[in-house]
C-alpha cells in the first residue's frame, strides 16, 4: 500500500488499486517508501499565481488593506499567513478554502491523474482517475490538510522541500508581515517589487495607509483615494503650496519698502513747506 503526503505533514492519503501504485511509483520512486511531495516542486510561475490569489483573498476576507494585520505568501517556500485587525474575518474561512490550500491540492491531483494517463492501461485508467479524485477532493471538507500556513514570512512549512529554482525566487508577496518581522527581514524585503503591492484595490472606507497612520508615512500632504497616493507640489485647492510661497513673501517685502519710501518723501516735503513758510514770515 502506498501513501501520498503533502510534504511530511503526517497526513496520509491511501492510493487504492495496483494502477495507482504503479503511477505513483514511477513519479516518486520506489513503491516500498511513502511518496514524498511538496508544492515547492511546482514551477515558480505556478507558485507565484497561487501566492497572488492568496494575498488578494486575504485582503478581501479582512475587508480592506487597512483592516489587514498580517498578509504574506512566499513564492520560494510557499509559506503563507493571513490575519485581520479586528473581527476575525479570516476565521470565517475554512482551512481548505484558502487559495494556497486549493492550489496545493489541485497540483497533487494533477500529478496523480498524469500518472494514471502515462502509466496505466486503458482498462485501468478509469478506476485510477476515480481513486485520484476520491483522495484529492479539493476545496471540500474531505481535502487533505495543508501544512503551508506559517507564523512568519521567513518560516518554512513543515516538510519543506527546496524548489529546484530556489536561487531565482526571493520575492515574498504581500504588504503585512506582522510585528514579529526581524530587522534582517525588513532589509531583505523587496518593497519596490510590483509583487509587494496589494493585489486588490482597497475599499473606499480605507482611509489609512497599508502600514498605519491616517496620512501614510513620511509625507505631510498625501491625497488620493482607493489606496493611491498623490504627493502635492505647488498650489493646492484652498491654500498655497510649497512652490510660490517665497514669491509671495518677496512681493510683500517690496510693497513694505515702497510704502516706507513714500512716507519719507511725504515727510520731507512737509519739512520743506514749513521752512518756506518760516522764511517768508521772517522776511515780512
Amino acid at each position: 500500500m502506498l501513501f501520498f503526503r503533502f510534504g511530511d505533514s503526517g497526513i496520509k492519503r491511501t492510493l487504492s488499486g495496483a494502477a495507482i501504485a504503479v503511477a505513483v511509483a514511477v513519479i516518486f520512486g520506489s513503491p516500498q517508501a511513502s511518496a514524498k511531495w511538496a508544492f515547492t516542486q511546482q514551477p515558480a510561475d505556478e507558485r507565484a499565481r497561487a501566492c497572488q490569489e492568496q494575498v488578494s483573498f486575504c485582503y478581501n476576507a479582512c475587508g480592506s488593506v487597512a483592516r489587514t494585520a498580517v498578509n504574506f505568501c512566499s513564492i520560494q517556500t510557499t509559506g503563507w499567513n493571513c490575519a485581520c485587525n479586528s473581527g476575525g474575518g479570516e476565521r470565517r474561512v475554512r482551512s481548505y478554502e484558502w487559495p494556497m490550500s486549493v492550489s496545493e491540492c489541485r497540483a497533487a491531483l494533477k500529478i496523480c491523474n498524469d500518472g494514471c494517463t502515462s502509466n496505466t492501461s486503458a482498462n485501468e485508467r478509469g478506476s485510477c482517475y476515480t481513486s485520484c479524485t476520491t483522495d484529492y477532493q479539493c476545496n471540500t471538507n474531505e481535502a487533505p490538510r495543508s501544512s503551508l500556513r506559517v507564523n512568519s514570512a521567513y518560516d518554512k512549512p513543515k516538510g519543506y522541500i527546496p524548489p529546484v529554482d530556489e536561487k531565482d525566487i526571493e520575492l515574498t508577496i504581500g504588504m503585512k508581515f506582522g510585528d514579529s518581522e526581524s530587522d534582517q527581514g525588513r532589509k531583505t524585503r523587496h518593497a519596490g517589487d510590483p509583487g509587494a503591492l496589494p493585489k486588490t484595490i482597497p475599499k473606499s472606507d480605507d482611509t489609512e495607509s497599508a502600514d498605519g497612520g491616517s496620512l501614510g508615512k513620511g509625507h505631510p500632504d498625501i491625497g488620493g483615494s482607493n489606496g493611491h497616493t498623490t504627493i502635492y507640489s505647488g498650489k493646492r485647492k484652498g491654500g498655497v503650496g510649497q512652490s510660490g510661497g517665497s514669491d509671495v513673501k518677496a512681493a510683500a517685502s517690496v510693497a513694505n519698502h515702497i510704502q516706507m519710501i513714500q512716507h519719507i518723501i511725504a515727510h520731507a516735503i512737509s519739512i520743506c513747506i514749513c521752512i518756506v513758510l518760516v522764511t517768508s514770515t521772517v522776511a515780512l
